[in-house]
């Protein structure tokens, strides 16, 4: 079952790769199909793991997840749609491991998502990835550093609410 945060993204990663404009010169529209062909790939996926999950196989979820990871790394796309398919993987795979008690690996899935990710827009997705990474910190029964992560999430959301602000 799709969670309402990843159908939310995917809703506005469709959308905002579907109105492009046709202005756009040969090179960002290479990147924009490069984009688009990420977000659908993204989208297999995600059923993938789903089906897997669905017949009990949640190794075979957690591996759909970090393929998914993997080729969003590699395609080494900067567009917030691209960062998006990355978090949203790295979040679920976290996720799937929090739910098997797989702190470690829980820990890693997140690390992994946000490296670089400094140069990422604020998007909702980036702002769960922290909220997740909070949920794994508290559950390694880091209160401090779970604090600081829903900090990091709350400004990013800030920063997404401020964006149209009058």
């Amino acid at each position: 079952e799709m969670s309402w945060v990843r159908l939310i993204a995917l809703v506005v990663l469709c959308a905002s790769v579907a109105g492009c404009s046709s202005e756009m010169s040969r090179g960002d529209s290479l990147v924009d199909e490069r984009t688009a062909a990420l977000v659908s790939m993204s989208a297999a996926y995600h059923k993938r793991a789903d089906l897997a999950l669905e017949q009990g196989a949640r190794a075979d979820a957690k591996s759909e997840m970090t393929q998914l990871v993997g080729v969003a790394e590699k395609a080494g796309l900067t567009t917030a749609e691209a960062w998006d398919v990355r978090f949203d993987a790295s979040g679920r795979l976290a996720r799937l491991h929090l739910e098997d008690a797989e702190v470690a690996e829980a820990e890693l899935a997140v690390l992994r998502g946000l490296k670089g990710a400094d140069a990422a827009p604020a998007t909702l997705v980036h702002g769960h990835l922290h909220q997740i990474y909070g949920d794994v910190l508290e559950k390694k029964g880091d209160a401090r550093g779970a604090v600081g992560e829903h900090g990091k999430a709350i400004e990013l959301f800030k920063v997404i609410l401020d964006r149209g602000a009058p």
